[in-house]
């Protein structure tokens, strides 16, 4: 019975989602807090687009949940789609609330949506989460700052990608994406220089590139 109403649940959200307008759908969000990972997941789906002006509904439900078993890759997935429709400046400070009071999944793809608009006042929270250690979303971070034109995240890049830190060279690529050709000359250089670029460490980075990297 419950499985029943679910998909009449979801069914409903489809077809509103499909005769409503994006802008129309914002209160959407406030089912969040209803029902368990399918109904998110058809509501994270139907709400692509609108405008995040309140991040309280996402944080509510996804800052520290562990999803459950139904649906982990897809409810990421959904989650992920749904910041990632956020290109609207309407939508900065609910993205910077997400960054700064969620963990996990939800806050990797805040910074990566946040990195997007490339505001120089964002900068310090994507050097600040790079250089901790033990954050969990420093390959993301390491893609985010490749948003930002600024020598500060040039520099960022080239310290890690020149330090012994295991993500090295995740910001060794970033880096040459965004530098200069005589910064990369010059960073080049050095890495040989510090015998940074080991074979096995080519190697292990290739078997194990980021997807942002990975063009297949």
């Amino acid at each position: 019975m419950k499985a029943a109403w679910i998909d009449i649940a979801v069914a409903a959200i489809e077809k509103y989602a499909s005769l409503s307008d994006v802008d129309d759908r914002a209160w959407m969000l406030g089912l969040l807090e209803k029902g368990g990972d399918r109904l998110r997941e058809a509501i994270l789906r139907a709400t692509v687009g609108v405008v995040l002006e309140d991040a309280g509904p996402i944080l509510k439900r996804f800052a520290r949940e562990q999803f459950n078993s139904y649906g982990y890759v897809q409810i990421r997935h959904a989650l992920k789609v749904f910041l990632s429709s956020q290109t609207d400046p309407r939508s900065v400070p609910a993205l910077r609330e997400l960054c700064t009071k969620s963990g996990g999944p939800l806050r990797e793809y805040s910074l990566t949506a946040l990195a997007r608009f490339s505001d120089p006042a964002d900068l310090p929270l994507l050097i600040e989460t790079i250089s901790n250690t033990k954050n969990d979303v420093r390959t993301s971070t390491i893609e985010a700052l490749t948003y930002f034109d600024d020598p500060r995240a040039r520099d960022t890049l080239r310290r890690l990608a020149l330090s012994a830190s295991r993500d090295r060279l995740d910001a060794a690529i970033a880096f040459c994406q965004v530098a200069s050709d005589s910064d990369k000359a010059r960073f080049l250089d050095e890495s040989v220089e510090q015998e940074k670029f080991d074979v096995a460490g080519v190697v292990d980075y290739y078997l194990n590139a980021p997807p942002w990297w990975r063009s297949d």
